[in-house]
């Protein structure tokens, strides 16, 4: 009765968890492979802050700090946008923490901009990823994953995962051996 519905959320609380951790996982794992990445000097040509998410209740839900460098590999320009690997390192929850993006990236100022050498198009100003949104993502997935485990162990503990049709029954029976009668 319940049993599909059940085993579907917990499948979902699986599935969920393990995206998170994946999401959560994602700039650390692509951080490593920037370590061999050379580099260029790049300017600063873009340093703002935009409201995201308008409630239209006079706030917003998010601030994006929009930052844009140009680049030069083997005589061909670049314009980059990511600051580093990473969801949500650029969207913040208080317009603070978006200026302050902002604030280390002024418009003008030359820097290091690290570039992938078999796609040069591809680039970031930082190389180790900030941990606030990944440790999020992990934190999330940690809870999604062990709902689910959780679920899994704790029906496998009561034993409800046994069908109505195939419980054991409660009934001796016994067994004549010739001359022996056993009864269990």
């Amino acid at each position: 009765m319940l049993r599909p519905f059940y085993h579907s959320i917990n499948t979902l609380f699986l599935v969920i968890g393990v995206a998170l951790l994946v999401i959560g996982f994602y700039p650390f794992v692509r951080s490593v492979t920037t370590d061999h990445w050379p580099f260029a000097d790049g300017v600063v040509v873009v340093s703002q802050v935009h409201p995201a998410g308008d409630t239209g209740l006079g706030f917003h839900l998010a601030y994006r700090a929009h930052i844009e460098y140009l680049y030069q590999v083997n005589d061909q320009k670049y314009r980059g946008r990511r600051i580093e690997f990473g969801l949500g390192s650029q969207y913040f929850m208080a317009h603070d923490f978006a200026s302050r993006i902002s604030d280390r990236y002024p418009v003008n100022k030359t820097m290091r901009v690290y570039y992938n050498p078999e796609q040069p198009a591809e680039a970031i100003l930082e190389r180790a990823p900030s941990m606030g949104a990944s440790v999020v993502w992990v934190a999330f997935g940690i809870f999604f994953t062990g709902v689910a485990f959780f679920l899994q162990f704790s029906d496998a503990l009561t034993g409800s995962s046994q069908h109505p049709d195939r419980r054991p029954v409660d009934q001796s029976f016994s067994i004549d051996d010739h001359n022996t009668r056993y009864v269990v």
